[in-house]
């Protein structure tokens, strides 16, 4: 038995070429998922702001606040989420991240007061900017070097995707008798919890742990994972410079 082959310790169809095909189809579905919905959250909400405006009394300021919060908040959860796949790993921002979407999404059913309303959108989009900075790493990473850039852009399509879906969503919702708004954001909720249960078991990035110097770690993971022996040895090239001081 190779040292890979110890390392990883795994039954043989765990490393099969169709598993690992399996594999990549599933890392794309949660990705390009997550992508959609960012772009779903910031588009159900056009359709129903003037039903919102009208049962909770805000002014042309407070819409305004509350469309500007997500992007306020993406401005605070990509570099943060940034930092915190660097240091912490992509793994546990992958499913922390998923699980910030699916609170906010959940308390959008129960928002009773513009601060809510406010806190709720911050936190989504919180949630919106740690996507961008692990879910293109985790596609980068992962993705054969031959289909990566196709699928990076496949995320950008996703994400203008879910964008539109979004607002034709709230808009035929709305018609012809229109069904309370809080339902209608809220049904971000289902597509979250959708994802978050696909993202549970994912491993972490062999690439993440090879720039920290797990390399035995980081053999393993591409060895079951990736497909083939080209991206392993590109992997295996990865080199981490320390910023000048």
């Amino acid at each position: 038995m190779s040292t890979i082959e110890e390392i990883v310790a795994v039954p043989k169809d765990e490393t099969s070429t169709a598993f690992k095909r399996r594999f990549i189809w599933r890392m794309i579905g949660v990705l390009t998922g997550g992508m959609l919905l960012d772009g779903y959250i910031l588009g159900i909400i056009g359709p129903v702001t003037f039903s919102m405006q009208a049962e909770m009394g805000l002014s042309t300021f407070d819409l305004g606040l509350v469309a500007s919060m997500a992007l306020f908040g993406i401005l605070i959860g990509s570099p943060l989420g940034g930092w915190a796949g660097d240091k912490f790993g992509r793994k546990p921002l992958f499913m922390i991240d998923m699980g910030l979407f699916l609170i906010a999404s959940a308390m959008q059913f129960f928002i009773n007061s513009l601060e809510m309303l406010v806190l709720v959108r911050l936190l989504m989009g919180i949630a919106i900017g740690a996507e961008y900075s692990v879910g293109w790493p985790m596609m980068s990473e992962f993705a054969p070097a031959r289909l990566r850039g196709r699928l990076m852009g496949v995320t950008i399509l996703a994400w203008y995707a879910g964008f539109m879906i979004g607002y034709t969503t709230g808009y035929i919702m709305n018609l012809p008798d229109p069904m309370p708004w809080r339902i209608i954001i809220g049904t971000s909720t289902i597509i979250a919890a959708i994802l978050f249960v696909a993202r549970i078991g994912l491993p972490e990035s062999p690439r993440w742990l090879w720039s920290k110097g797990r390399k035995n770690e980081a053999r393993a993971i591409a060895h079951k994972y990736l497909e083939s022996a080209e991206d392993m040895a590109d992997m295996e090239k990865t080199e981490v410079r320390q910023g000048v001081r």
